[in-house]
């Protein structure tokens, strides 16, 4: 006869032994994966950080740059402005000067017995109106014009006679500008 033994408890202490293992694996495993976890979630967070402050230092950068570009436009607008001022001045010293010259030719070329009431520029187009005892004197008067070096293009606009024997008369010259001006400094 065999001897009968009995391996049920040796059984079940083996089972429970191997769910005890099974959970001590499982508790393990679920620690190592929240160990893996924390350090993964610490290091993306650590990047988040680096991110966010190269970040915040771009957006200063970008700051100061907008300023200094602000600034540049500004300094462009007053260069212009004072570009503008300046060619406002060196156009009032040309026409000073061509004042000067204007006067000049006008005086020069006048004939005796001419005399002239008024003289009115309009860009480079001057309305001369005078008066004279005799219309050939106005004729002249229109030859030495176009003689002048300063006016060119003398055009009689009318001559008329005036009830104490006067003829008074009008006349259109342009005026040239010449390079006899002084040049920049």
């Amino acid at each position: 006869m065999i001897p009968r033994i009995n391996l049920l408890p040796h059984r079940e202490r083996e089972r429970k032994a191997q769910q005890v293992r099974f959970i001590i694996m499982l508790v393990m495993v679920g620690l190592v994966a929240a160990g893996i976890s924390f350090v993964i979630d610490g290091y993306l967070h650590e990047m988040q950080l680096v991110a966010q402050s190269r970040i915040t230092f771009l957006e200063q950068e970008v700051q100061k740059i907008n300023k200094e570009i602000t600034h540049i436009e500004q300094v462009k607008v007053e260069i212009n402005d004072m570009l503008s001022r300046e060619k406002v001045v060196e156009s009032l010293q040309l026409n000073r000067a061509q004042v000067v010259h204007l006067f000049d030719q006008l005086g020069r070329h006048v004939p005796e017995n001419l005399v002239l009431k008024s003289v009115k520029q309009t860009g480079t187009k001057l309305v001369i109106v005078g008066s004279t005892n005799s219309q050939s004197k106005v004729s002249v008067f229109m030859r030495n014009l176009e003689t002048s070096q300063h006016l060119k293009n003398a055009t009689l606009i009318e001559i008329q006679s005036s009830g104490s024997g006067d003829n008074d008369f009008t006349i259109n010259v342009d005026f040239v500008r010449t390079d006899d001006t002084p040049s920049k400094v």
